[in-house]
């Protein structure tokens, strides 16, 4: 896993506490990437679940994921959200970061898809084609190895191809590629030109299992525990809402991006909850630790704050 993310942070970053004067402690920035699955932040902030909690949120969104944890250590963001990898690798470099909420969880909006008038038909027929993914050595790799394993493929004769989410289906039908990971809305948009190889790329680590959470700076949180509860008891409060109510969802996502309402309102979503599904957590790090993507192991109890 690639760590460049890391090289600008200095160390006296680690002493910085943004918004720690009593006068602006109520403000909260929230560090994001504009796609359905972060969308709770939004819900919650619709429905004033914040403003009732005496938070002033700003959600901030970011080029990518891999800024976000730069930017929790600078100050710039108090919450983030991030994979379950690139949460592990932080803890690894030693960063002192916790994980405090559930961002999303899989639901079948991610799959590993092939066109559906080609050869692949089942896992097997993976063996020595050219997968097609938006990342490199995380947990959708990591789960879908597993599973071709699993079916009896030597996943050395598999070539892994880093391709940009955006370009992946165009990528599948032009034969860039024989399969690829295809994110909502693309699974939508291709109707019957793909099917799922492997429908459920998580599934080696338990049901739905979380696929991103919400971090913050773990010195940070200590000295602002009240305004951390604060705005959790705000921000799960919007995770259950979405949840239960997809038309949330949907308005949340037509504020920050420019997929159609009637697009989002096929699409399959992510799910979203205040479960932090640790068993998860675990099963994942396992997963991506077996294969190296991680130096290490790390726990339950390194990773989630506990005020």
């Amino acid at each position: 896993m690639k760590t460049s993310w890391l090289a600008g942070i200095a160390f006296a970053l680690l002493s910085v506490s943004p918004n720690s004067g009593a006068s602006a402690a109520d403000a909260v920035v929230f560090g994001t990437v504009p796609i359905a699955g972060t969308a709770a932040a939004r819900v919650g902030k619709d429905a004033g679940y914040f403003e009732k909690a005496g938070i002033g949120l700003e959600i901030a969104n970011a080029v990518q994921f891999a800024n976000i944890v730069a930017d929790i250590m600078a100050g710039t963001y108090n919450f983030g959200t991030v994979s379950v990898g690139t949460a592990a690798q932080a803890i690894i470099e030693g960063l002192p970061i916790k994980i405090v909420a559930n961002t999303y969880h899989s639901a079948g909006e991610q799959r590993l898809m092939a066109l559906s008038s080609g050869p692949i038909k089942t896992i097997a027929d993976l063996k020595g084609k050219r997968i097609g993914l938006g990342g490199l050595n995380n947990n959708f790799q990591a789960g879908i190895i597993a599973q071709m394993k699993e079916a009896g493929v030597d996943t050395s004769t598999v070539t892994f191809t880093l391709i940009s989410p955006p370009d992946l289906p165009a990528s599948l039908r032009n034969g860039v590629v024989e399969a690829a990971q295809i994110n909502e809305p693309g699974i939508v948009g291709a109707g019957d030109k793909f099917k799922a190889v492997i429908p459920e790329p998580f599934k080696p680590f338990g049901e739905n299992p979380c696929n991103n959470y919400v971090i913050v700076r773990t010195n940070w949180a200590d000295r602002n525990k009240e305004l951390v509860k604060r705005f959790l008891t705000a921000y799960n409060r919007g995770a259950e809402l979405a949840a239960t109510d997809k038309s949330l969802v949907v308005k949340a996502v037509m504020s920050f991006s420019e997929i159609p309402k009637e697009t989002l309102e096929k699409m399959t979503m992510p799910g979203f909850g205040s479960d932090l599904r640790k068993e998860s957590f675990k099963a994942t790090v396992q997963g991506m630790y077996d294969l190296r993507f991680l130096k290490r192991i790390v726990t339950v109890d390194e990773a989630f704050w506990a005020p």
